[in-house]
């Protein structure tokens, strides 16, 4: 019953209320009151939960990336300790010289041509 009583804030003069009127108004502000506390509080809770969110995310990365670093320099200690144990034949028939395996296992990228 009283909520379904409208003001307009703008015109409203409230001295001019019935006790009934001013209850319903006050109780109208109040759930306003409420209403845009909790959107602020959920727009707040939304920036401080997208915090640690972002934090977790590169951390993972940054855990992707060392994992990813590791795995690679396994595979070139591999590479490295296996054309070392070949004989020099052996090197010479893929195109190495003994000198040349430390660069070619870990400057894959160093220009030359096999």
């Amino acid at each position: 019953m009283l909520e379904d009583i409208k003001f307009d804030l703008q015109t409203l003069d409230v001295r001019a209320l019935t006790p009934i009127q001013w209850s319903a108004l006050k109780n109208q502000l109040i759930e306003q009151a409420r209403q845009n506390r909790n959107a602020e509080l959920r727009k707040a809770m939304a920036h401080v939960f997208a915090g640690p969110e972002r934090l977790l995310e590169a951390f993972s990365r940054g855990f992707i990336r060392r994992k990813q670093a590791f795995l690679m320099s396994r595979r070139r200690k591999a590479a490295f300790t296996a054309l070392s144990a070949l004989d020099d034949r052996a090197l010479r028939d893929i195109g190495l010289r003994r000198r040349e395996i430390f660069s070619a296992v870990y400057r894959p990228d160093s220009g030359r041509r096999r």
